[in-house]
């Protein structure tokens, strides 16, 4: 019986062939169904965005865990664009108080210097000096290129720091 089917096989090896690749096939099958394919798919997070978030520059960040990775890069991102806001917003209430004492006072001082000797001439010296609070053109442009210079060697030192 065992030799009739030893020489079954050997007359029919592509059967033989077929039924191992389905074997092969159906544990190959079985092995790749408990994968988790997402968990296999790397994703590029840029390096300012790992230091951000603070995940270590060497993880690797999977396409499994990257919405973890994005909610705290929005929270990051809203937390310190409301923080900037109130900052700018509480200058500019400062600006807008100093304004507007320095114009009283010009005001104040217009019309008692009309009786003060020289009172021209101070007026217009204390009209220079309110001119030092107001703002240049161009300066709101040229305070944002020195705040993004600003940010990119805080990020640039901050990568340098991880390095060591």
């Amino acid at each position: 019986m065992l030799e009739a089917i030893k020489n079954y096989l050997k007359d029919s090896a592509n059967l033989v062939f077929v039924v191992l690749l389905l074997i092969v096939s159906f544990v190959g099958m079985m092995i790749l169904q408990g994968c988790n394919l997402a968990s296999l798919i790397a994703v590029n997070v840029p390096p300012a965005v790992k230091i951000a978030v603070d995940i270590p520059k060497d993880e690797r960040v999977s396409l499994d865990n990257v919405d973890m990775v994005w909610e705290d890069w929005i929270a990051y991102v809203n937390t310190n664009t409301r923080k900037f806001e109130s900052s700018i917003d509480d200058a500019n209430e400062r600006y807008a108080v100093i304004k507007q004492m320095t114009d009283i006072g010009l005001e104040a001082a217009g019309k008692e210097a009309s009786g003060i000797p020289g009172g021209a001439i101070l007026l217009s010296g204390l009209s220079l000096l309110g001119g030092l609070f107001l703002k240049r053109p161009g300066e709101d442009s040229r305070v944002a290129k020195e705040k993004q210079a600003s940010y990119n060697k805080g990020l640039e030192v901050g990568s340098s720091i991880n390095k060591t």
